[in-house]
């Protein structure tokens, strides 16, 4: 029996149009708060002008880690520092988290001079997109499963959208005519801006899609480093700046190309300290370097290389590029918002294109209450479905209230 490519087309086509509606208002609000956490350091700047600074010349020398260490203790004397992070951006400072008797504190610093720029506790604006677009603010504990799990959606959307449209290579050139009706010009309008997203969304749901694999018990795993002398605290009361400066250089010493991206300085007593960061002769992507140190000897533990352990932590560092977006520097930062945007418009225009063939039907049956506004009308084919969406606002509630 012959297969009927036709009526296969037909399937795929609606399984591609099913996904998108069921999928539209949540791969929507995924897309935007990706979107905005691409701007995720100036979020948490807003109206705050004293974390801004001039970008330092490349040929100034920064603070060491010890001398920022040193600063923020002296601004907050008994302070426990648990985490440094190099600056985000040139135009903002290095972070260091800690907390002392007034609570937790993010302390923002000037990377040359280690001035302390201001201190703050985050921005809330930024906490909550950051949840939502990880979890949608739902109640539950595995809500980061099913917005990875949205990964496979996205896929599938992206597999049956270029299956359905024919020649999809010749779409890159072809410009919708807005002189047809808004349901064509719609529809035109969201296959070429799909040809052009598909890269994308493919590299950025395959980043997801490993994160899922990771939650489902694929484990990254490396050699083992050797274990430090167990403590009695978690930081020696004589710990300063210049023992912090000290167990760095034993890093750069065993790996001179080491560069630092965070201090991890939060393990406990019986844990090593890490200091994160990549080789820059292999590169950000796939030089993934972690040294661990002892606090109470000052001894190298050893220097853990993504490139020596299994095929999940060669991966690992490559999936969180390819999903933020970092792994060309500004020149893919750049990229992927302009993706983020597009994904935006691929979205809304699916959307469209459902509604106006709906109300198009309702005008050939003379039904005049069809609405033409597109959320209406793609709520009401959610069918059941709408339901759920009711999850996101009553778990923004609860994250507000807690």
């Amino acid at each position: 029996m012959s297969l009927d490519r036709r009526r296969v087309r037909g399937i795929i086509f609606k399984t591609h149009a099913w996904l998108g509606l069921q999928f539209c208002i949540v791969l929507f609000v995924i897309f935007l708060t990706g979107l905005l956490l691409m701007f995720s350091p100036e979020i948490n700047s807003t109206n705050k002008s004293e974390l801004w600074i001039a970008p330092p010349n490349a040929e100034a020398q920064t603070a060491s880690v010890g001398q920022i260490y040193d600063s923020v203790r002296s601004a907050v004397p008994g302070a426990q520092i648990h985490v440094m992070v190099s600056p985000p951006r040139p135009w903002f400072g290095a972070r260091v988290y800690g907390h002392s008797d007034r609570g937790n504190f993010v302390a923002h610093v000037h990377p040359v001079t280690a001035e302390i720029l201001a201190f703050d506790g985050g921005s809330f604006l930024r906490k909550v997109v950051r949840r939502l677009h990880d979890s949608l603010l739902l109640p539950v504990s595995f809500a980061n499963t099913l917005v990875n799990a949205l990964s496979l959606v996205v896929l599938t959307l992206v597999a049956t959208g270029l299956i359905t449209y024919r020649r999809f290579w010749k779409g890159y050139v072809r410009k919708p005519e807005g002189e047809k009706g808004t349901r064509k010009r719609h529809g035109e309008l969201h296959r070429l801006v799909a040809v052009w997203v598909a890269p994308f969304l493919i590299v950025s749901a395959l980043g997801s899609t490993f994160f899922l694999s990771k939650e489902l018990g694929l484990k990254p795993e490396l050699p083992r480093a050797e274990a430090p002398v167990p403590r009695d605290v978690r930081i020696p009361e004589e710990f300063n700046g210049d023992a912090l400066d000290r167990l760095a250089r034993s890093c750069f010493d065993a790996l001179p190309t080491l560069e630092i991206d965070v201090a991890d300085l939060s393990a406990g007593p019986e844990r090593p300290m890490r200091f994160v960061g990549h080789d820059t002769e292999v590169g950000p992507i796939f030089g993934s370097a972690t040294c661990h140190v002892d606090p109470s000897t000052g001894n190298l533990l050893g220097i853990l290389r993504s490139a020596d352990g299994n095929l999940a932590a060669k991966l690992d560092t490559l999936a969180l590029k390819m999903h933020y977006g970092t792994w060309a520097g500004w020149t893919s930062i750049v990229l992927w918002v302009i993706g983020g945007a597009l994904s935006l418009i691929l979205a809304f225009t699916g959307a469209r294109v459902y509604a106006s063939r709906i109300v198009s039907a309702g005008d050939a049956r003379s039904t005049p209450r069809f609405r033409r506004s597109t959320v209406p009308v793609v709520i009401k084919g959610l069918g059941m479905g709408k339901w759920v969406y009711l999850l996101i606002p009553v778990g923004a509630l609860i994250t507000i209230l807690l």
